[in-house]
Protein backbone atom coordinates (compact mmCIF):
# COMPACT_ATOMS: atom_id res chain seq x y z
CA UNK A 1 0.00 0.00 0.00
CA UNK A 2 2.87 2.35 0.75
CA UNK A 3 5.36 3.22 -1.96
CA UNK A 4 8.56 5.04 -1.03
CA UNK A 5 10.82 6.43 -3.73
CA UNK A 6 14.13 5.59 -2.09
CA UNK A 7 13.25 2.02 -1.12
CA UNK A 8 11.40 0.42 -3.99
CA UNK A 9 12.79 -1.06 -7.17
CA UNK A 10 10.45 -0.78 -10.09
CA UNK A 11 9.08 -4.28 -10.61
CA UNK A 12 5.42 -3.74 -11.40
CA UNK A 13 3.85 -3.00 -14.72
CA UNK A 14 0.26 -2.47 -13.69
CA UNK A 15 -1.77 -0.68 -11.04
CA UNK A 16 -1.00 -1.88 -7.48
CA UNK A 17 -3.61 -4.50 -6.68
CA UNK A 18 -3.28 -3.89 -2.96
CA UNK A 19 -4.65 -0.38 -3.50
CA UNK A 20 -7.74 -1.38 -5.46
CA UNK A 21 -11.00 -0.35 -3.82
CA UNK A 22 -13.36 -3.31 -3.90
CA UNK A 23 -16.38 -1.51 -2.48
CA UNK A 24 -17.40 1.84 -1.04
CA UNK A 25 -19.59 2.17 2.05
CA UNK A 26 -22.93 3.65 1.08
CA UNK A 27 -22.86 2.12 -2.41
CA UNK A 28 -24.29 -1.38 -2.86
CA UNK A 29 -23.88 -1.81 -6.62
CA UNK A 30 -20.73 -2.74 -8.56
CA UNK A 31 -18.35 0.16 -9.03
CA UNK A 32 -18.79 1.70 -12.51
CA UNK A 33 -15.03 1.66 -13.11
CA UNK A 34 -11.94 0.59 -11.20
CA UNK A 35 -10.94 2.77 -8.26
CA UNK A 36 -7.64 2.76 -6.39
CA UNK A 37 -6.73 4.40 -3.10
CA UNK A 38 -3.46 4.42 -1.21
CA UNK A 39 -0.22 6.32 -0.70
CA UNK A 40 2.89 7.47 -2.51
CA UNK A 41 5.77 9.47 -1.09
CA UNK A 42 6.19 13.11 -2.06
CA UNK A 43 9.76 13.35 -0.79
CA UNK A 44 12.86 11.24 -1.35
CA UNK A 45 13.14 10.21 2.29
CA UNK A 46 9.58 8.93 2.47
CA UNK A 47 8.61 11.15 5.40
CA UNK A 48 5.65 12.65 3.53
CA UNK A 49 3.01 10.19 2.40
CA UNK A 50 0.25 11.68 0.28
CA UNK A 51 -3.06 9.91 -0.02
CA UNK A 52 -4.56 9.48 -3.48
CA UNK A 53 -7.94 8.40 -4.88
CA UNK A 54 -7.70 7.32 -8.51
CA UNK A 55 -10.77 6.64 -10.65
CA UNK A 56 -10.32 4.98 -14.03
CA UNK A 57 -12.25 6.42 -16.94
CA UNK A 58 -15.56 4.82 -17.83
CA UNK A 59 -14.83 5.56 -21.47
CA UNK A 60 -11.38 4.41 -22.63
CA UNK A 61 -9.00 4.32 -19.66
CA UNK A 62 -6.02 3.09 -21.66
CA UNK A 63 -6.06 6.20 -23.85
CA UNK A 64 -8.04 8.86 -22.00
CA UNK A 65 -6.03 11.59 -20.27
CA UNK A 66 -5.20 11.60 -16.58
CA UNK A 67 -6.74 14.66 -14.92
CA UNK A 68 -5.43 15.61 -11.48
CA UNK A 69 -7.61 17.58 -9.05
CA UNK A 70 -6.19 19.95 -6.40
CA UNK A 71 -8.80 21.28 -3.97
CA UNK A 72 -7.10 24.46 -2.83
CA UNK A 73 -7.48 26.04 0.58
CA UNK A 74 -4.67 25.89 1.57
CA UNK A 75 -5.80 22.85 3.50
CA UNK A 76 -8.74 21.66 1.43
CA UNK A 77 -8.73 17.90 0.92
CA UNK A 78 -9.22 16.84 -2.68
CA UNK A 79 -11.50 14.03 -1.54
CA UNK A 80 -14.04 16.84 -1.19
CA UNK A 81 -13.96 17.13 -4.97
CA UNK A 82 -14.21 13.36 -5.30
CA UNK A 83 -17.38 13.09 -3.22
CA UNK A 84 -19.00 16.53 -3.58
CA UNK A 85 -18.01 18.03 -6.93
CA UNK A 86 -16.82 15.97 -9.89
CA UNK A 87 -16.14 12.43 -8.68
CA UNK A 88 -18.17 9.35 -9.63
CA UNK A 89 -20.21 9.48 -6.41
CA UNK A 90 -21.77 12.39 -4.54
CA UNK A 91 -22.92 13.07 -1.00
CA UNK A 92 -25.70 15.48 -0.03
CA UNK A 93 -28.52 15.91 2.47
CA UNK A 94 -30.42 13.01 0.91
CA UNK A 95 -27.48 10.82 1.90
CA UNK A 96 -28.33 11.29 5.57
CA UNK A 97 -32.02 12.21 5.58
CA UNK A 98 -33.07 8.85 7.06
CA UNK A 99 -30.60 9.12 9.90
CA UNK A 100 -28.16 6.74 8.25
CA UNK A 101 -24.93 6.18 10.17
CA UNK A 102 -23.29 5.53 6.82
CA UNK A 103 -24.33 8.23 4.32
CA UNK A 104 -25.53 6.83 1.01
CA UNK A 105 -23.70 7.68 -2.21
CA UNK A 106 -25.37 8.91 -5.39
CA UNK A 107 -23.96 8.26 -8.85
CA UNK A 108 -22.73 11.40 -10.61
CA UNK A 109 -23.78 11.34 -14.26
CA UNK A 110 -21.59 14.39 -14.90
CA UNK A 111 -18.51 13.07 -13.13
CA UNK A 112 -15.21 13.66 -14.85
CA UNK A 113 -14.63 9.91 -15.00
CA UNK A 114 -16.92 10.03 -18.03
CA UNK A 115 -14.07 11.45 -20.14
CA UNK A 116 -10.87 11.04 -18.13
CA UNK A 117 -8.96 9.06 -15.56
CA UNK A 118 -9.28 11.28 -12.50
CA UNK A 119 -6.72 11.53 -9.71
CA UNK A 120 -7.56 13.25 -6.42
CA UNK A 121 -4.63 14.01 -4.10
CA UNK A 122 -4.95 15.05 -0.45
CA UNK A 123 -2.10 17.50 -0.39
CA UNK A 124 0.00 18.67 1.33
CA UNK A 125 0.29 16.34 4.31
CA UNK A 126 -1.35 16.17 6.83
CA UNK A 127 -4.39 17.28 4.79
CA UNK A 128 -7.09 14.65 4.30
CA UNK A 129 -5.78 11.14 4.86
CA UNK A 130 -2.18 12.13 4.07
CA UNK A 131 0.40 12.03 6.84
CA UNK A 132 4.03 12.74 7.63
CA UNK A 133 6.59 11.56 10.18
CA UNK A 134 8.60 14.78 10.53
CA UNK A 135 6.00 17.26 11.80
CA UNK A 136 5.41 18.68 8.33
CA UNK A 137 2.59 21.18 8.18
CA UNK A 138 3.34 22.55 11.64
CA UNK A 139 4.88 25.78 12.87
CA UNK A 140 8.23 24.02 13.25
CA UNK A 141 8.18 22.54 9.74
CA UNK A 142 5.73 24.57 7.63
CA UNK A 143 4.83 24.25 3.99
CA UNK A 144 5.03 27.12 1.54
CA UNK A 145 3.97 27.57 -2.07
CA UNK A 146 7.36 26.55 -3.49
CA UNK A 147 7.75 23.39 -1.40
CA UNK A 148 4.16 22.46 -2.21
CA UNK A 149 4.92 22.57 -5.95
CA UNK A 150 8.09 20.55 -5.50
CA UNK A 151 6.45 17.75 -3.54
CA UNK A 152 3.38 17.64 -5.75
CA UNK A 153 5.67 17.13 -8.73
CA UNK A 154 7.60 14.37 -6.95
CA UNK A 155 4.38 12.66 -5.92
CA UNK A 156 3.09 12.63 -9.51
CA UNK A 157 6.35 11.15 -10.72
CA UNK A 158 6.16 8.41 -8.07
CA UNK A 159 2.52 7.75 -8.86
CA UNK A 160 3.27 6.89 -12.47
CA UNK A 161 6.68 5.32 -11.98
CA UNK A 162 5.97 3.02 -9.05
CA UNK A 163 2.24 2.51 -9.16
CA UNK A 164 0.64 3.18 -12.54
CA UNK A 165 3.31 3.02 -15.27
CA UNK A 166 0.67 1.98 -17.81
CA UNK A 167 -0.73 5.53 -17.57
CA UNK A 168 2.58 7.37 -17.89
CA UNK A 169 2.09 7.73 -21.66
CA UNK A 170 -1.38 9.29 -21.30
CA UNK A 171 -1.75 13.04 -21.54
CA UNK A 172 -1.59 14.64 -18.09
CA UNK A 173 -3.59 17.70 -16.99
CA UNK A 174 -3.57 19.39 -13.59
CA UNK A 175 -6.77 21.08 -12.45
CA UNK A 176 -8.17 22.69 -9.34
CA UNK A 177 -9.97 25.66 -7.83
CA UNK A 178 -9.46 28.50 -5.35
CA UNK A 179 -5.94 28.41 -3.86
CA UNK A 180 -5.06 25.83 -6.50
CA UNK A 181 -4.56 28.97 -8.58
CA UNK A 182 -1.23 29.09 -6.75
CA UNK A 183 -0.77 25.36 -6.15
CA UNK A 184 -0.96 24.48 -9.84
CA UNK A 185 1.46 27.02 -11.33
CA UNK A 186 4.02 26.22 -8.62
CA UNK A 187 3.66 22.52 -9.46
CA UNK A 188 3.94 23.22 -13.18
CA UNK A 189 7.05 25.32 -12.60
CA UNK A 190 8.72 22.46 -10.80
CA UNK A 191 7.73 19.93 -13.46
CA UNK A 192 9.02 22.14 -16.27
CA UNK A 193 12.33 22.59 -14.44
CA UNK A 194 12.80 18.84 -13.83
CA UNK A 195 12.68 16.73 -16.97
CA UNK A 196 13.75 13.70 -14.96
CA UNK A 197 10.21 13.49 -13.54
CA UNK A 198 9.14 12.18 -16.97
CA UNK A 199 5.62 13.58 -16.75
CA UNK A 200 3.61 13.91 -19.95
CA UNK A 201 2.11 17.24 -18.90
CA UNK A 202 -0.07 18.86 -21.56
CA UNK A 203 -1.84 21.66 -19.70
CA UNK A 204 -3.72 22.89 -16.67
CA UNK A 205 -7.07 24.41 -15.73
CA UNK A 206 -7.86 26.70 -12.78
CA UNK A 207 -11.32 27.66 -11.53
CA UNK A 208 -12.02 30.81 -9.50
CA UNK A 209 -8.36 30.86 -8.59
CA UNK A 210 -6.10 32.85 -6.32
CA UNK A 211 -3.19 34.24 -8.28
CA UNK A 212 -0.88 35.47 -5.53
CA UNK A 213 -1.35 37.44 -2.34
CA UNK A 214 -0.10 40.73 -3.79
CA UNK A 215 -2.30 41.06 -6.86
CA UNK A 216 -5.90 41.04 -5.80
CA UNK A 217 -8.41 39.33 -3.62
CA UNK A 218 -6.61 36.41 -1.92
CA UNK A 219 -4.63 37.27 1.18
CA UNK A 220 -2.92 35.35 3.93
CA UNK A 221 -5.45 35.12 6.78
CA UNK A 222 -2.68 36.03 9.22
CA UNK A 223 -2.39 39.42 7.48
CA UNK A 224 -4.19 41.80 9.87
CA UNK A 225 -4.78 44.25 7.04
CA UNK A 226 -7.20 41.95 5.21
CA UNK A 227 -8.24 41.77 1.56
CA UNK A 228 -5.91 43.88 -0.65
CA UNK A 229 -8.27 43.76 -3.64
CA UNK A 230 -11.37 45.16 -1.98
CA UNK A 231 -12.41 47.00 -5.15
CA UNK A 232 -13.57 43.85 -6.93
CA UNK A 233 -15.55 42.60 -3.95
CA UNK A 234 -17.35 45.91 -3.48
CA UNK A 235 -17.94 46.37 -7.20
CA UNK A 236 -19.41 42.86 -7.41
CA UNK A 237 -21.84 43.52 -4.56
CA UNK A 238 -22.83 46.91 -5.95
CA UNK A 239 -23.31 45.64 -9.51
CA UNK A 240 -25.49 42.82 -8.16
CA UNK A 241 -27.74 45.35 -6.37
CA UNK A 242 -26.62 44.36 -2.89
CA UNK A 243 -25.75 47.90 -1.76
CA UNK A 244 -27.21 51.30 -2.47
CA UNK A 245 -25.87 53.91 -4.87
CA UNK A 246 -25.11 56.22 -1.95
CA UNK A 247 -23.15 53.54 -0.05
CA UNK A 248 -21.13 52.73 -3.17
CA UNK A 249 -20.42 56.41 -3.89
CA UNK A 250 -19.34 57.04 -0.31
CA UNK A 251 -16.84 54.18 -0.34
CA UNK A 252 -15.37 55.12 -3.71
CA UNK A 253 -15.08 58.78 -2.74
CA UNK A 254 -13.39 58.14 0.60
CA UNK A 255 -11.14 55.27 -0.56
CA UNK A 256 -10.38 55.81 -4.26
CA UNK A 257 -10.51 53.12 -6.94
CA UNK A 258 -6.78 52.57 -7.25
CA UNK A 259 -6.32 52.43 -3.48
CA UNK A 260 -9.03 49.78 -3.27
CA UNK A 261 -7.28 47.78 -5.99
CA UNK A 262 -3.71 47.94 -4.67
CA UNK A 263 -4.49 47.55 -0.97
CA UNK A 264 -3.33 50.97 0.17
CA UNK A 265 -6.89 51.78 1.27
CA UNK A 266 -6.20 49.68 4.36
CA UNK A 267 -4.35 52.54 6.08
CA UNK A 268 -7.26 54.96 5.58
CA UNK A 269 -9.41 54.96 8.70
CA UNK A 270 -12.39 56.74 7.16
CA UNK A 271 -12.30 54.38 4.20
CA UNK A 272 -12.35 51.37 6.52
CA UNK A 273 -15.32 52.76 8.40
CA UNK A 274 -17.26 53.37 5.18
CA UNK A 275 -16.50 49.83 3.94
CA UNK A 276 -17.77 48.35 7.20
CA UNK A 277 -20.99 50.37 6.93
CA UNK A 278 -21.46 49.23 3.33
CA UNK A 279 -21.11 45.56 4.33
CA UNK A 280 -23.58 46.02 7.17
CA UNK A 281 -26.07 47.38 4.65
CA UNK A 282 -25.55 44.35 2.40
CA UNK A 283 -26.50 41.95 5.18
CA UNK A 284 -25.71 38.24 5.22
CA UNK A 285 -24.52 36.37 2.16
CA UNK A 286 -22.36 33.35 1.40
CA UNK A 287 -19.05 34.58 0.00
CA UNK A 288 -18.58 31.55 -2.26
CA UNK A 289 -21.97 31.99 -3.92
CA UNK A 290 -24.04 35.17 -3.66
CA UNK A 291 -27.33 33.35 -4.11
CA UNK A 292 -26.66 30.43 -1.79
CA UNK A 293 -29.69 29.66 0.38
CA UNK A 294 -28.55 26.59 2.30
CA UNK A 295 -27.46 28.43 5.41
CA UNK A 296 -30.97 28.91 6.72
CA UNK A 297 -31.85 25.24 6.43
CA UNK A 298 -29.81 24.05 9.37
CA UNK A 299 -27.54 21.69 7.42
CA UNK A 300 -24.86 24.16 6.44
CA UNK A 301 -21.11 24.09 6.94
CA UNK A 302 -18.49 26.52 5.66
CA UNK A 303 -18.76 24.91 2.21
CA UNK A 304 -22.39 24.98 1.16
CA UNK A 305 -24.70 24.61 -1.78
CA UNK A 306 -27.82 26.50 -2.73
CA UNK A 307 -31.49 25.67 -2.83
CA UNK A 308 -31.84 28.72 -5.06
CA UNK A 309 -30.68 26.46 -7.88
CA UNK A 310 -31.48 22.81 -8.47
CA UNK A 311 -28.56 21.47 -6.48
CA UNK A 312 -28.87 20.11 -2.93
CA UNK A 313 -27.77 21.34 0.47
CA UNK A 314 -26.02 19.35 3.16
CA UNK A 315 -23.02 18.12 1.23
CA UNK A 316 -20.53 19.46 3.73
CA UNK A 317 -22.25 17.76 6.63
CA UNK A 318 -22.61 14.43 4.80
CA UNK A 319 -19.00 14.58 3.60
CA UNK A 320 -17.77 15.25 7.13
CA UNK A 321 -19.71 12.26 8.46
CA UNK A 322 -18.54 9.99 5.65
CA UNK A 323 -14.83 10.71 5.93
CA UNK A 324 -14.79 10.06 9.69
CA UNK A 325 -16.21 6.54 9.40
CA UNK A 326 -13.77 3.68 10.12
CA UNK A 327 -15.46 1.68 7.34
CA UNK A 328 -14.53 4.40 4.84
CA UNK A 329 -10.93 4.57 6.05
CA UNK A 330 -10.65 0.80 5.70
CA UNK A 331 -12.20 0.81 2.20
CA UNK A 332 -9.77 3.53 1.10
CA UNK A 333 -6.74 1.66 2.44
CA UNK A 334 -6.00 4.41 4.94
CA UNK A 335 -3.11 3.81 7.29
CA UNK A 336 -4.41 2.72 10.68
CA UNK A 337 -5.02 5.53 13.11
CA UNK A 338 -4.96 8.35 10.55
CA UNK A 339 -8.09 10.46 10.86
CA UNK A 340 -9.37 12.69 8.10
CA UNK A 341 -8.40 16.35 8.42
CA UNK A 342 -9.12 19.35 6.26
CA UNK A 343 -9.30 23.06 6.80
CA UNK A 344 -10.05 25.81 4.31
CA UNK A 345 -8.12 29.07 3.93
CA UNK A 346 -4.89 28.04 5.56
CA UNK A 347 -3.43 27.05 8.92
CA UNK A 348 -0.36 27.81 10.99
CA UNK A 349 1.65 25.13 9.18
CA UNK A 350 1.31 26.75 5.75
CA UNK A 351 3.02 29.98 4.63
CA UNK A 352 1.52 31.91 1.70
CA UNK A 353 4.67 32.93 -0.18
CA UNK A 354 3.60 33.57 -3.79
CA UNK A 355 2.74 37.23 -4.35
CA UNK A 356 2.32 37.63 -8.10
CA UNK A 357 2.20 34.96 -10.82
CA UNK A 358 1.73 37.36 -13.71
CA UNK A 359 5.45 37.58 -14.63
CA UNK A 360 5.64 33.80 -14.91
CA UNK A 361 2.53 33.62 -17.08
CA UNK A 362 3.82 36.49 -19.21
CA UNK A 363 7.46 35.53 -19.63
CA UNK A 364 7.94 31.82 -18.95
CA UNK A 365 4.73 29.88 -19.57
CA UNK A 366 4.54 30.60 -23.33
CA UNK A 367 7.84 28.73 -23.79
CA UNK A 368 6.27 25.53 -22.44
CA UNK A 369 3.63 24.98 -25.14
CA UNK A 370 1.11 24.00 -22.46
CA UNK A 371 -2.54 24.83 -22.95
CA UNK A 372 -4.26 26.73 -20.18
CA UNK A 373 -7.87 27.23 -19.14
CA UNK A 374 -8.83 29.86 -16.57
CA UNK A 375 -12.53 29.59 -15.73
CA UNK A 376 -14.78 31.50 -13.36
CA UNK A 377 -18.23 30.97 -11.89
CA UNK A 378 -19.75 34.42 -12.26
CA UNK A 379 -21.69 34.65 -8.98
CA UNK A 380 -18.72 33.85 -6.76
CA UNK A 381 -18.57 36.77 -4.31
CA UNK A 382 -15.12 35.73 -3.08
CA UNK A 383 -12.87 35.50 -6.15
CA UNK A 384 -15.08 37.46 -8.48
CA UNK A 385 -15.09 37.12 -12.24
CA UNK A 386 -14.25 40.75 -12.92
CA UNK A 387 -11.07 40.42 -10.87
CA UNK A 388 -10.05 37.30 -12.76
CA UNK A 389 -10.74 38.98 -16.09
CA UNK A 390 -8.62 41.99 -15.09
CA UNK A 391 -5.85 39.65 -13.96
CA UNK A 392 -5.95 37.74 -17.25
CA UNK A 393 -5.81 40.99 -19.24
CA UNK A 394 -2.77 42.09 -17.22
CA UNK A 395 -0.83 39.11 -18.61
CA UNK A 396 -1.01 40.93 -21.97
CA UNK A 397 -1.47 38.01 -24.33
CA UNK A 398 -2.87 38.80 -27.75
CA UNK A 399 -6.58 38.08 -28.14
CA UNK A 400 -7.41 35.60 -30.91
CA UNK A 401 -11.14 35.18 -30.16
CA UNK A 402 -13.22 38.05 -28.85
CA UNK A 403 -15.68 37.66 -25.97
CA UNK A 404 -18.62 35.49 -27.04
CA UNK A 405 -21.31 33.36 -25.46
CA UNK A 406 -21.21 29.57 -25.32
CA UNK A 407 -23.86 26.97 -24.64
CA UNK A 408 -24.58 23.41 -23.61
CA UNK A 409 -28.18 23.53 -24.84
CA UNK A 410 -28.15 25.24 -28.24
CA UNK A 411 -30.79 27.91 -28.43
CA UNK A 412 -32.13 27.16 -24.96
CA UNK A 413 -29.49 28.68 -22.72
CA UNK A 414 -26.25 30.63 -22.53
CA UNK A 415 -23.82 28.71 -20.35
CA UNK A 416 -21.29 31.53 -20.06
CA UNK A 417 -18.71 33.42 -22.08
CA UNK A 418 -15.30 32.69 -23.53
CA UNK A 419 -12.29 34.72 -24.67
CA UNK A 420 -9.39 33.13 -26.54
CA UNK A 421 -5.77 34.32 -26.43
CA UNK A 422 -2.57 33.24 -28.06
CA UNK A 423 -0.23 30.84 -26.23
CA UNK A 424 -3.06 28.26 -26.00
CA UNK A 425 -4.76 30.30 -23.29
CA UNK A 426 -8.52 30.68 -22.70
CA UNK A 427 -10.64 32.54 -20.19
CA UNK A 428 -14.17 31.18 -19.67
CA UNK A 429 -17.05 32.25 -17.44
CA UNK A 430 -19.82 29.92 -16.27
CA UNK A 431 -23.13 31.69 -15.81
CA UNK A 432 -24.84 31.19 -12.46
CA UNK A 433 -21.98 29.24 -10.88
CA UNK A 434 -20.29 30.17 -7.64
CA UNK A 435 -16.85 29.27 -6.33
CA UNK A 436 -17.22 25.53 -6.96
CA UNK A 437 -18.20 25.31 -10.62
CA UNK A 438 -18.08 21.48 -10.98
CA UNK A 439 -20.71 21.11 -8.30
CA UNK A 440 -22.98 24.07 -9.03
CA UNK A 441 -23.00 23.60 -12.82
CA UNK A 442 -21.85 20.00 -13.35
CA UNK A 443 -23.11 19.56 -16.91
CA UNK A 444 -21.61 22.82 -18.11
CA UNK A 445 -18.33 21.99 -16.37
CA UNK A 446 -18.14 18.56 -17.98
CA UNK A 447 -18.68 20.13 -21.41
CA UNK A 448 -16.03 22.73 -20.64
CA UNK A 449 -13.53 20.11 -19.50
CA UNK A 450 -14.22 17.81 -22.45
CA UNK A 451 -13.73 20.56 -25.01
CA UNK A 452 -10.54 21.69 -23.28
CA UNK A 453 -9.06 18.18 -23.25
CA UNK A 454 -10.00 17.59 -26.89
CA UNK A 455 -8.79 20.96 -28.20
CA UNK A 456 -12.30 21.76 -29.40
CA UNK A 457 -14.07 25.14 -29.30
CA UNK A 458 -16.94 25.60 -26.91
CA UNK A 459 -20.33 25.41 -28.69
CA UNK A 460 -21.55 28.81 -29.83
CA UNK A 461 -24.83 30.08 -28.51
CA UNK A 462 -27.08 30.60 -31.53
CA UNK A 463 -30.44 31.23 -29.89
CA UNK A 464 -32.43 34.40 -29.34
CA UNK A 465 -30.53 37.49 -28.25
CA UNK A 466 -31.69 40.45 -26.23
CA UNK A 467 -31.47 43.84 -27.93
CA UNK A 468 -31.17 47.05 -25.88
CA UNK A 469 -34.95 47.35 -26.16
CA UNK A 470 -35.97 43.79 -25.26
CA UNK A 471 -38.25 43.12 -22.31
Amino acid sequence: MFHILSLIILCVFAAPKGDEVKRLPGWDLPLPSKIYSGYFASDAAGHHMQHYFFVESENNPANDPVVVWNQGGPGGASLFGAFVEQGPFLLDEDSIKDGNRIPSLHYNEYGWQKVANTLFIDTPAPVGFSYCTDNCGTGSNPWNDTTYGQENGIFLSNFFKYGFPEYAKNDLYITGESYAGVYIPKTVQYILDHDELNLNLKGFAIGNGCMGTGVGICSDPTDPMGNPGMWWTLEFLYSHSQMSQSAWDEVVNSCGEENLKDGSYRTNGQCGSDINEAFVSVGGFFAYDLYDECEGRGVATNLLQAAFYSYPCGTGQAFGMYTQLPEVAEALNVKGGKTFWDIDNGWAGYEWTETDLRPWYRDELPKSGLKVLIYSGDVDACIVTRFTEDWVNDIEYDMVEDWRSWTIAGANATAGHVVGFDNNFSFVTVRGAGHMVPFVKPEAMLVLLTKFLNDEPLPKYTGPVCTPFCG
